[in-house]
């Protein structure tokens, strides 16, 4: 049975949100890692 908050709107726009920051710091070039952690933690 699901918790009752992932019934909620606002969490399902914000997993969708995570997923697209985490596919778009994937394109990011080579030595940006950092950059890219620290906006896949951010999102979260």
């Amino acid at each position: 049975m699901p918790f009752m908050f992932e019934n909620l709107e606002v969490y399902q726009k914000a997993v969708d949100f995570t997923d697209r920051v985490v596919g778009l710091t994937e394109e990011f070039p080579r030595g940006y890692g950092f950059r890219a952690d620290q906006l896949n933690r951010a999102s979260l």
